[in-house]
């Protein structure tokens, strides 16, 4: 195989300026052989970018290539046992659909579609999309006028994020140049992209700004516009930074030999799904700051799940005298309970027994209603 040029790379990533490429035909003019290895996908498994390929219902790929030549080809498997459809979507840099398709799965299956056009170059990206999780993997070929195989470069999906670095490179004299590509998936929202190129000791070069419409996307060698024109001998790191989620890959090109490495973005802990049980987590743990607004319905509560326990001080009645569970409140003789709402009123059902008072004797007073009261009358008090 040969190599492919930097000329025809940058027309995959899109740039209208003009390229040195003189370095590059000077050796193929003295026969010289550049061997391209084939870029398996494997070797590109880097931590900073697995986060897609154990199984998720939408992936993101940041490059593509089409036409005049070049084909794009999506690797993509059903890990479960339900029959899946995936779709698979191609936008143009400025966001608008280039071809769409649907890709039937059985559970398990795998399958390879390619996609290619007889018209001129296109590039963008890709965005993977079903009901179910899946893995994909893609990659893209370059083909000489023969039909004969020039290069080709393997790219994994790419997690959203704002911000990512990658490693920069770039020797004109060498034809070696770092290129990335970067597109915006918001449909509504542009991203301001912040760029600061370091060199090899980590001091500051240049810093600039980049806007991406919504959709927008934008593949170019770092020595170009709208990043560094003119830079070379470079070799540090290239810092990014986004208003809003991104998605990116590298790609370089070596001596017409092309590669497409995956970003480098921060990582975190990640748990898998389930990991987090009632055991897990302790008394009080889980406040209400924690918890968006609806976030919990009765049916993500199973049956028993929450124990008393779990229920912070002040905030339901345990017990009632030391009864617990389901307290059941009697009405005994003559007595009736009645509720309202969230009240009980408890009332008598017997009539008054007593009808008046009468004054025996030696005494005066009695009554028959109201208050009454009795007295002793005057020697109303003898000795038996």
């Amino acid at each position: 195989m040969r190599g492919i040029n930097r000329e025809r790379i940058s027309n995959l990533l899109g740039s209208e300026l003009a390229r040195p490429v003189h370095t590059l035909r000077h050796r193929l003019r003295l026969g010289w052989s550049i061997v391209t290895s084939v870029i398996l996908l494997h070797l590109l498994l880097l931590p900073c970018s697995m986060s897609a390929q154990f199984g998720e219902s939408v992936q993101y790929f940041p490059q593509f290539a089409v036409g005049a030549g070049a084909a794009t080809f999506f690797s993509i498997h059903n890990p479960s046992s339900e029959a899946i459809t995936v779709n698979v979507e191609l936008h143009r840099s400025d966001g608008s659909v280039l071809a769409g398709q649907d890709v039937p799965l059985g559970p398990g299956a795998t399958q390879t579609v390619k996609l290619e056009s007889s018209g001129p170059l296109a590039a963008g990206w890709a965005r993977l999309s079903s009901a179910g999780k899946f893995n994909a993997s893609e990659f893209f070929q370059f083909y000489d006028p023969n039909g004969q195989l020039i290069t080709q470069a393997g790219v994994l999906p790419s997690s959203l994020g704002k911000q990512f670095k990658l490693f920069g490179y770039l020797r004109q004299k060498a034809s070696t140049g770092t290129g990335v590509a970067i597109f915006n998936p918001s449909a509504t929202v542009e991203s301001i992209l912040t760029v600061r190129r370091l060199n090899g000791a980590g001091q500051l070069l240049d810093t600039l700004s980049v806007r991406l419409g919504p959709l927008e996307h934008l593949a170019r060698f770092l020595n170009e516009n709208p990043y560094f024109p003119g830079v070379d001998n470079f070799e540090g790191l290239v810092e990014f930074s986004a208003t809003e989620p991104v998605a990116a890959v590298t790609l370089r090109l070596d001596s017409g030999n092309l590669a497409a490495v995956p970003v480098l973005t921060p990582q975190g802990d990640v748990l898998s799904a389930g990991a987090v049980t009632t055991l897990h987590l302790a008394d009080g743990a889980v406040t209400t700051p924690k918890l968006a607004d609806g976030s919990v319905t009765t049916l993500k509560i199973a049956d028993g799940a929450v124990l008393g326990s779990k229920i912070a001080n002040g905030q339901v009645v345990r017990s009632i005298n030391g009864l617990k569970d389901n307290v059941t409140l009697a009405a005994g003789s003559n007595i009736q309970i009645s509720s309202n709402s969230n009240t009980l009123t408890i009332t008598s059902n017997s009539a008054p027994s007593i009808t008046g008072v009468s004054a025996g004797a030696g005494l005066t007073g009695g009554g028959t209603s109201g208050a009454v009261s009795l007295s002793v009358v005057d020697g109303g008090i003898t000795t038996a």
